[in-house]
Order: structure tokens, then C-alpha cells, then sequence
């Protein structure tokens, strides 16, 4: 498959995802929708976890089954998916706290 065109779906997997998950985080704080985070107990499980885990798993697939056509495709939208929701959160990674938008 075309690096190119692999690139290419990464890039809008990810712009997409980031903006998707932006918009519903700030529709949600705002009270324009209701609250579908996810809770374990009193621990709020951010979408950086999901980009995380999602990444790893995509990962480990192109590194031990070695796709090529669909799969590759396939794997390449995820990883873009993966990435938007990880980076989405960018600021916990330099704060490692739940109020970083507040600062802004």
C-alpha cells in the first residue's frame, strides 16, 4: 500500500477524532449534553486511556501479524483514532491532573 495514502488516512483519522472528541468534552462541561464518561468507582477513565490502549493494540498487530492491503488501511485509521484521542488530552500529560482546561 502507498505510504502516502497510509499517511494521509492517519492524519484525518486523527483530525477527525480530535475534533469529535474536543467538541463532545466541551458540549458536555458546558451541560449542552449529558455526562458518558466512564467511571470506575470515583476514578473518571479519561479517552487518553482508550488512545493508549488503543495504540498499543494496534501496535502489537502491525508488529506480529504484518498486514498488508486492508488490514494495513484498517490499522492505519485506528492508529490515527488512537493518537487523536491520546493527544486530545495533551494537557494532563504536562499538568497529570483533571483541571487543566480551568487554567486556560
Amino acid at each position: 500500500m502507498n505510504v502516502g495514502r497510509l499517511a494521509r488516512r492517519v492524519l484525518a483519522a486523527f483530525v477527525f477524532t480530535f475534533i469529535i472528541a474536543r467538541s463532545l468534552v466541551l458540549l458536555m462541561r458546558m451541560g449542552l449534553m449529558p455526562d458518558f464518561y466512564l467511571r470506575l468507582g470515583e476514578t473518571h477513565l479519561h479517552h487518553l486511556n482508550y488512545g493508549i490502549f488503543l495504540l498499543s493494540g494496534v501496535g502489537a498487530y502491525l508488529l506480529f501479524a504484518r498486514p498488508q492491503g486492508r488490514g494495513l488501511a484498517v490499522a492505519s485509521i485506528l492508529y490515527g483514532i488512537g493518537l487523536g484521542l491520546t493527544f486530545d488530552e495533551f494537557g494532563m500529560w504536562l499538568h497529570l491532573e483533571d483541571v487543566y482546561w480551568q487554567r486556560a
